[in-house]
């Protein structure tokens, strides 16, 4: 109802406002489908609005268009250098797109730059801590299985 009287008043900054708040109700309600379409007709009026890319960009990942949304986080923090909440969530979604050596450099970020954000501290122990783990699954199965050892003839 409220984007029908921002129309109605030809208000097109609350039109879009409506559009960009009624994603995170989209959201909520587990409708991501409807939710992107909000936030891409908020976007597309205002592309530089940096709470509709922020938004676009959370979707993106979500959805996993990784591309799309690694293209929006790297335009965010460019203008916005240092931004915790950023940083963060890039790195979060790194690691949900499985690149794990690109998300450690943004979840360390973002884990030494507020250390009492919860969300932010699991991902950096996270990306450290599953760093650590692989390397030694390698060195525990080059050991066992002798890969990379000198090669013994059998006869």
């Amino acid at each position: 109802k409220l984007i029908f009287v921002a129309k109605a008043l030809k208000n097109t900054v609350a039109e879009h406002e409506f559009y960009y708040t009624r994603s995170f109700l989209a959201e909520a309600n587990g409708d991501s489908k409807a939710a992107l379409a909000d936030v891409l007709k908020a976007y597309s009026y205002n592309p530089k609005h940096i709470n509709y890319r922020y938004q676009l960009a959370s979707l993106y990942g979500k959805a996993e268009q990784f591309d799309k949304c690694f293209q929006l986080y790297d335009e965010l923090l460019k203008e916005l250098p240092g931004n915790i909440n950023i940083t963060g969530n890039y790195g979060w979604y790194k690691l949900y797109a499985g690149k794990v050596d690109e998300a450690i450099p943004f979840c360390r970020a973002a884990y030494f730059g507020d250390t009492t954000n919860v969300a932010f501290n699991s991902a950096g122990a996270r990306a450290l801590s599953y760093k650590d783990d692989l390397h030694t699954v390698k060195v525990g199965l080059n050991y066992r299985f002798n890969w990379g050892g000198p090669v013994v003839a059998k006869y």
